[in-house]
């Protein structure tokens, strides 16, 4: 019989390259006690985990007076009854906590600057989970499919998206959020097309030409300020 071997926490270590020292499959790595320079890596009970004081106040994207961005909508699911703070961008949440006006920031991982934030000597991530966020749409004021449209408005984690939209047009303008994109086609009327979540469907009545994405599974980032900030 095969030897499970397993390392002080009780975990196996099988599939251990006795050469190289990897576990198999990657991600279970992180259990592996040593570094390539042969110092002893930190243990998982030593690893700085969030506390509840780091999320007494969360700041997040909105800015709308509604709350519906997707990242709004998820702080509230996952912060329950702690306040949350508004802010027109993650950049100016971050700068909120940087300032001490909130404990931590919410932001989704697929925001497409987020490595500056990761990469900011003053923070730290404290805290990543998945959550399910509001379906994607593309959305008009009326009901009938364009044949082309004049402009579509879209938030820049869902530029991807772009690539499958079926109507031709003329430009693409990035705004600053869901609900904005929202706003900016009610002001545009006419030949106009955008990209927002469910809540912004329902709440400002357009048509759902095309879901685009269908309940999304979205790691999110919580970052709060290190101890070098």
């Amino acid at each position: 019989m095969k030897e499970n071997v397993r390392d002080s926490d009780g975990e196996s270590l099988d599939g251990l390259d006795k050469e190289f020292g990897f576990l198999w499959p990657p991600w279970r790595n992180y259990r592996y006690r040593y570094s390539w320079s042969g110092k002893p890596r930190k243990q998982p009970h030593e690893i700085q985990h969030n506390k509840a004081a780091d999320h007494e106040s969360v700041g997040t994207l909105c800015d709308d007076p509604h709350g519906l961005t997707c990242s709004f909508y998820v702080a509230k699911k996952w912060a329950g009854t702690k306040t949350i703070s508004p802010y027109p961008t993650f950049e100016d949440a971050i700068l909120g906590l940087k300032e001490g006006k909130v404990k931590s920031v919410l932001i989704p991982a697929a925001y497409p600057l987020i490595n500056t934030f990761i990469m900011d000597y003053k923070l730290r991530v404290c805290e990543v989970f998945l959550s399910i966020i509001p379906a994607l749409v593309l959305v008009a004021i009326d009901g009938n499919m364009p044949k082309e449209a004049e402009v579509i408005y879209y938030h820049p984690a869902t530029a991807p998206l772009l690539a499958e939209i079926n109507v031709p047009y003329w430009k693409a303008v990035p705004v600053t959020s869901n609900p904005k994109a929202c706003e900016k086609l009610l002001l545009y009327g006419g030949k106009a097309i955008a990209i927002t979540n469910a809540l912004c469907l329902e709440f400002y009545r357009l048509i759902n030409l095309k879901t685009l994405r269908d309940g999304i599974v979205m790691p999110f980032m919580c970052f709060v300020r290190s101890e070098a900030a």
